[in-house]
């Protein structure tokens, strides 16, 4: 069994809540430029319901907690090109 302390999970939930913000605004982007309305709102929910966590949970984050948000927003970034490219090829659309 692993045993993880509260730092260590403090800094993987900030990675992973970075991660997935960032990741659906990038989505939402490519959502709103091409006048998906209904898939452009859902993400806008589930972002705001990210950062309401997200400001729940680094009320005291520190150096390493700050560092893996970042991290993760980047990555999250970079992952939103792959899953809007996905959501066209299972949608039959094409690039606007």
């Amino acid at each position: 069994m692993i045993c993880v302390n509260e730092q260590t999970l403090s800094m993987i939930t900030l990675f992973f809540s970075a991660f997935f913000i960032i990741m659906l605004l990038g989505v939402q982007s490519q959502l709103v430029k091409n006048k998906e309305v209904l898939p452009s709102f859902c993400t806008a929910l589930m972002v705001g319901s990210l950062q309401l966590f997200l400001y729940k949970a680094t009320p005291n984050a520190g150096l390493g907690e700050s560092m893996c948000y970042v991290i993760g927003g980047a990555l999250g970034l970079v992952s939103s090109i792959y899953v809007h490219n996905l959501w066209l090829k299972l949608t039959g659309q094409t690039e606007k």
